[in-house]
């Protein structure tokens, strides 16, 4: 999930990276309105739109990935910021 916190500090949910194995497989909901009206406390709104399967090199079948696999997958797929400074998960390396 990638969010943004708002004046008020609510999270206002930008993108959401999924994945079901038994339909689907990788893709992203993601809200195509201006920050300020995606409502705040929601994983999706009706501004969300379902963006199909991303490009290789994302697994098609059903996954086994530990914490760091899942982190750096998540970390490439919306180019975060990748130095000590840009971790704020509290996870990866």
């Amino acid at each position: 999930m990638l969010g943004a916190a708002d004046e008020n500090g609510d999270m206002r949910v930008l993108a959401i990276l999924e994945f079901h194995g038994t339909h689907g497989n990788w893709h992203v909901h993601a809200n195509e309105a201006d920050i300020a009206k995606i409502p705040a406390g929601f994983a999706r709104s009706p501004h969300t739109v379902k963006l199909e399967p991303p490009p290789p090199p994302f697994p098609r079948t059903a996954f086994g990935l530990d914490e760091q696999q899942a982190y750096k997958l998540t970390v490439d797929f919306f180019r975060l910021d990748k130095t000590d400074r840009g971790n704020d998960l509290g996870v990866g390396p």
